[in-house]
């Protein structure tokens, strides 16, 4: 099971770096700028790749994607309800991203 180191801020993504990691949790996004943060923590560090949780739904998940920079997005909101209603928010969130009609 691949792990994903927590970063926030370019001191953490340099001892990320220094570690041989490069694909790294970008968390809590939205409480630390979401997109344009990571645009620029990118711009910095090109050989980066992250995956940003914490503020990412439905309503803004296809613009955090469309970044080629990200490589994948998680997401709690998914994950609220009973085992159907999971299911159906999952199934929602799948044809979102893929950008089919559910």
């Amino acid at each position: 099971m691949p792990y994903y180191a927590g970063v926030v801020t370019p001191t953490e993504i340099m001892k990320a770096l220094s570690l041989g990691l490069t694909t790294l949790k970008f968390f809590p996004a939205s409480d630390f700028g979401g997109l344009k943060t990571i645009k620029s923590l990118c711009a910095a560090f090109p050989q980066v790749t992250l995956m940003p949780t914490g503020g990412v739904n439905e309503s803004n998940v296809k613009e955090y994607l469309a970044f080629p920079k990200i490589v994948a997005c998680g997401g709690s909101w998914m994950m609220k309800g009973s085992a159907e209603e999971i299911e159906e928010t999952v199934k929602r969130a799948v044809a979102l991203v893929k950008g089919d009609t559910v």
